[in-house]
């Protein structure tokens, strides 16, 4: 009697054990890599609700063939076996009904290394098409649980304080004969979307952005900059310009230079990033090298940081505001936040605008009210 009482002490606190771990990792997942905050943990996602969004819906479809590819590439990733995955993971046709209207396109897994872009059989996709949809030839489309409310808190920040941030609206996407579920239509950092700005960017293998950090040397970003920009021929008139003006840039942060950093910004645009990153507690993964984006104004030769969905609010630590979050200094954002012009400038706005700082919790409020009703 006595072994039996035992065994069922050890059966029961084995089961209390992995009921603990398994809200305490679902919460963790949505944290730490969604940044979010909700967790969906033995949640359900709430169909009546978002059937009263009246969402915008898309019909995604393809081959048996082509989902028994992007089956084979997401085991490569659950392998760890990205090298293999990039290699495999090429454009496939499909068609996508939209208004109406029946495209054909192409399809292929969304990210370099796709870490939380698979919710039970729905998988996060890039697009590319001839025919403009929701004025984009180039889009992803981006499980809901991947993000969560981070692209409209960003949006919400990036309208209260004029910035720029990536543009991601809330659909519903129906693949082959699957139920509907919740997407984001996202719009790509690419030139395609920067050009209606005037703007410019360029990528560089896992950089986001040609800007120096502790990931590469001045001169071997200044060697792969310049030859990257030489083989756009639409910037033929304007290579020189170009090159010269991400050479001294990165040559300002190199030498740490923070007391003339200032004359590459938009002194009020970069006061009102400051204010922005610091009153949202931006945490410092939208802002990692394979993340930033620092867009250039070809006329006036001028970087503008673009919010987007990896920006993830927070509570703002003084200690990490220009750290990565294991420490690491943000060498730009380190020199931004010393120039004393910036500073000026950003607390000048702070004092004329100590409302809307203010009141901005109330909005995030209003915001994540909508997502706290997606899943019950």
């Amino acid at each position: 009697m006595k072994k039996l009482y035992l065994l069922l002490s050890l059966i029961g606190i084995v089961c209390l054990s992995l009921l603990y771990y398994l809200i305490q990792t679902s919460s963790r997942k949505i944290d730490a890599k969604y940044g979010n905050q909700i967790n969906y943990g033995f949640k359900t996602i709430n169909k009546d609700f978002i059937e009263k969004l009246n969402l915008e819906t898309i019909h995604l479809h393809f081959s048996q063939e082509t989902k028994i590819h992007f089956d084979s590439l997401y085991a490569l990733v659950n392998e760890g076996n990205h090298e293999l995955y990039q290699e495999r993971n090429n454009w496939k046709i499909a068609t996508l009904t939209y208004q109406n209207r029946v495209v054909q396109l192409k399809v292929k897994l969304h990210g370099r290394t796709p870490v939380n872009h698979e919710f039970n059989e729905f998988r996060s996709y890039a697009i590319k098409s001839r025919i403009p949809i929701n004025n984009q030839r180039r889009f992803n489309l981006i499980i809901y649980e991947r993000i969560g409310p981070s692209a409209d808190r960003i949006s919400s920040l990036a309208k209260e304080f004029d910035l720029v941030a990536q543009p991601n609206e809330l659909i519903q996407l129906k693949i082959n004969q699957s139920e509907k579920h919740l997407y984001y239509f996202e719009t790509p950092i690419k030139n395609e979307f920067l050009s209606t700005l005037g703007w410019y960017n360029l990528e560089l293998g896992d950089l986001k952005s040609p800007i120096l950090n502790n990931t590469t040397t001045l001169s071997e970003l200044n060697l792969l900059t310049k030859d990257k920009i030489s083989q756009d021929v639409k910037l033929k008139k304007d290579q020189s310009r170009i090159v010269n003006t991400y050479k001294s840039f990165n040559s300002l942060i190199a030498r740490q230079k923070s007391d003339s950093i200032h004359v590459y910004f938009d002194l009020d645009y970069i006061a009102r990033f400051q204010v922005a990153r610091a009153t949202a507690g931006l945490t410092n993964h939208g802002f990692s090298p394979e993340n930033l984006v620092f867009a250039l104004d070809t006329n006036a030769l001028l970087f503008y940081p673009i919010l987007h969905r990896d920006n993830y609010f927070g509570t703002l630590s003084p200690r990490k505001f220009n750290q990565y979050e294991d420490g690491e200094s943000l060498r730009l954002l380190e020199l931004i936040t010393q120039n004393p012009t910036i500073s000026n400038r950003t607390t000048h706005y702070i004092k004329t605008h100590r409302n809307r700082i203010n009141n901005f919790s109330e909005i995030t409020r209003k915001t994540d009210s909508i997502h706290d009703q997606i899943y019950h």
